[in-house]
């Protein structure tokens, strides 16, 4: 059988997130497995599609 969530990262403001959005990131089976499980589980996918951009965020903080 095939599995698909509805998460989406087309209105995320991080650069990755778009790149994967856009199919330039290769994903295996844990981030997705992760996005249908949270569905599965009655989880807004926008909101961890949110969450997701603003860990991005923090983490590509550059500080001097």
């Amino acid at each position: 059988p095939l599995f698909s969530s509805a998460l989406r990262f087309d209105g995320c403001q991080q650069q990755a997130l778009l790149d994967y959005e856009c199919g330039y990131v290769k994903e295996g089976v844990g981030a997705g497995g992760l996005a249908w499980l949270t569905q599965l589980a009655g989880l807004d996918p926008q909101a961890l599609a949110a969450a997701c951009d603003q860990a991005c965020g923090q983490l590509l903080k550059v500080e001097p």
